[in-house]
């Protein structure tokens, strides 16, 4: 059995990796999100935001049912990250995408702008990798670029941290510092200012 989480910003293949993973590794896929909805883990809704608050602690005792319920091996999927039964000694996968191309793929999802803007730059200040962190062990967290690889190339190399063949690795991906070498983080700040959010 093991419990596995893949987390990321939205765009960066979270649910199709999940999905292929879990039936490689003849388990159970689920949605956090979908599974929040279906059982109305809401707290309400930040109209600001335009995004549900979800109750992270119905969801988390949710969690622990399911997985001693199940007794196979689970793999998660949510952009947000829930506290998993240390024990178990879950890993956590962490879906990085270069923000320009995160930018394109949220576009084609029909995004707005403001949350594309708002989710380029929860990527480049490594929003999901910091909340793993607070939550897990770096030993447990394996950040996977997805920006130029399809979605065998990135289940291919996950199976390989799961089997033990690939250390997990942690804090790879400088996006600040790619974009600046590229000139593009002032184009960034510019296109902020639409929103009032510097």
């Amino acid at each position: 059995m093991r419990i596995i989480y893949v987390t990321g910003s939205p765009g960066t293949g979270k649910t199709s990796t999940a999905l292929k993973l879990a039936v490689l590794l003849k388990g159970k896929h689920v949605d956090l999100g979908e599974v929040c909805l279906r059982k109305n883990f809401l707290l309400g809704y930040d109209k600001k935001r335009k995004s549900r608050i979800i109750d992270l602690n119905r969801l988390e005792k949710y969690v622990k049912n399911l997985i001693l319920k199940t007794g196979k091996t689970l793999v998660f999927d949510a952009h947000f990250l829930v506290r998993l039964p240390t024990n178990l000694n879950p890993l956590i996968f962490v879906l990085r995408c270069e923000p320009l191309k995160l930018a394109e793929r949220l576009r084609l999802k029909g995004f707005s702008e403001e949350k594309i803007y708002e989710n380029v730059w929860a990527e480049i200040l490594d929003f999901c990798l910091q909340e793993a962190l607070a939550l897990y062990d770096p030993k447990q967290i394996h950040e996977v670029d997805t920006t130029n690889k399809n979605v065998d190339e990135v289940v291919e190399e996950m199976l390989e941290v799961v089997k033990g063949n690939k250390k997990p690795v942690v804090g790879v991906y400088d996006w600040i510092k790619i974009l600046e070498k590229e000139c593009k983080l002032k184009e960034l700040m510019v296109w902020g200012e639409k929103f009032r959010v510097i």
